[in-house]
């Protein structure tokens, strides 16, 4: 078995633990599925281009991220990110690499998300006037002028 081969074997491995972690923390299937989805697109990315999961370098990991943003947006780059960076602290906590290499990387910057304003709850609706009621009073007002 070549050292590419027992490398991507590695990281497959590592995944899962990290996978199994996060269920025994009770994390949403929602969660595990969109980070496993992002770990296994950034370590076939790392083997295509002869990288090793356990020293990727500061340029490898922002090609990656280039990569990634020429076909997706901001916040699933982000989304990515952080998934990347849960994953190499957990690697780091458990001895299997010597340091985070996401530490220094920025989080690509959020447009802000419009306020909309909350929305009534659904409930009795009156009628609209109809344009042949008018208001009129009996009799016309007078100001009063107390002395």
């Amino acid at each position: 078995m070549s050292d590419r081969a027992v490398a991507a074997a590695d990281a497959s491995a590592a995944v899962e633990r990290f996978l199994a972690a996060l269920l025994a923390r009770d994390s949403s299937e929602h969660t595990l599925r969109s980070y496993r989805t992002s770990l296994e697109a950034y370590t076939a990315w790392l083997e295509a281009n002869g990288h090793d999961w356990r020293n990727p370098s500061r340029v490898a990991v922002r090609a990656f991220l280039a990569d990634l943003s020429e076909g997706h947006g901001r916040r699933t780059v982000a989304q990515r990110l952080a998934a990347l960076r849960s994953f190499y602290r957990y690697a780091t906590r458990q001895g299997l690499v010597a340091g985070n290499p996401l530490v220094a990387l920025a989080t690509p910057r959020q447009r802000p998300r419009k306020a909309t304003p909350p929305r009534a709850p659904p409930g009795p609706t009156w009628p609209a006037p109809s344009p042949s009621v008018t208001w009129q009073f009996s009799r016309p007002r007078t100001p009063r002028v107390f002395e």
